[in-house]
């Protein structure tokens, strides 16, 4: 009777959950539960979670074609490509890195029909890891997110306080961007590099809130700083915007300019929102 008081309180106090019941009457039951007009676009990439296979919905709910991953690792994410092909990204860190949450380590691209087509991994100690995103740019090449490993001894130059360098935070890793134009089956050339460690300051935030405080914390023991793990590229303003799990920001960088520039000035944060902005 307890039961049913608390659900009939909690159906006229919060009138959504009622339309909610309507929708999800059972948590047992699968398949598809609407289609509304209003929804964007006609394919859906599902990659359930610690699963090696990913697969495509319609709008249907029709299962259209499943890829495996080549190798048997995890999938931790897995787009469409607008030519029908899959783009991956897999959990294969080794060493250090294997222990951090978001760490991949490789990304392939498989044929719609099946086959592996490309297969690229970059992750070693002392040299740097894939994390968390991938995307293909108009170009053709591939956008990456990875860590580069800074000692303490690049943390204390950096000015960061001596009272954090203990423990977990005698390394930390720092986030980077990397464009990469696909060769052969397995190679590719880095074409463009974006490094957030080239854009700190030990000096107050407000003097330059286009640099990233290096004395921030996110409050987190993993030795991930910044936890970017998102990515976004507007083609028409050629920016890239960045999604800071770690420190609950969003940042928009300058894609346009060359490698060289993107040490610099130029490369500086052009524009951020969220809690420490």
């Amino acid at each position: 009777m307890l039961q049913a008081a608390t659900f009939l309180l909690l159906l006229l106090v919060f009138p959504a959950a009622s339309r909610i019941a309507g929708v999800f009457p059972s948590c047992r039951q699968t398949g598809l539960f609407f289609n509304e007009p209003e929804a964007k676009g006609e394919l859906t990439v599902v990659v359930p979670k610690d699963s090696r296979v990913a697969f495509v919905l319609d709008r249907q709910g029709n299962k259209l074609r499943e890829w495996e991953s080549d190798g048997g690792h995890i999938i931790k994410k897995a787009s469409l490509l607008p030519d029908g092909r899959v783009l991956m990204a897999l959990q294969d860190a080794p060493g250090s890195f294997g222990q951090v949450e978001g760490a991949t380590g490789r990304i392939q691209i498989h044929a719609y029909n099946g086959g592996l087509q490309w297969d690229f991994s970059f992750c070693a100690d002392g040299m740097g890891c894939l994390h968390d995103d991938v995307l293909m740019l108009p170009n053709g090449n591939l956008l990456m997110s990875f860590w580069e490993m800074k000692d303490a001894g690049a943390l204390f130059s950096a000015g960061v306080d001596p009272s954090q360098l203990s423990g977990a935070q005698l390394n930390r890793l720092s986030d980077a961007l990397m464009e990469i134009q696909p060769s052969g089956t397995k190679e590719g050339k880095l074409v463009w590099k974006w490094a957030l460690w080239d854009h700190i300051t030990s000096a107050s935030p407000s003097a330059n809130p286009r640099k990233m405080d290096v004395n921030l914390q996110s409050g987190s023991a993993s030795p991930d700083w910044a936890r970017v793990v998102d990515l976004d590229y507007h083609r028409f303003t050629d920016r890239i915007l960045l999604t800071s799990a770690g420190f609950g920001e969003v940042w928009l960088v300058d894609h346009s300019i060359s490698s060289q520039a993107a040490r610099g000035e130029g490369g500086d944060l052009l524009w951020r929102w969220g809690n420490p902005a």
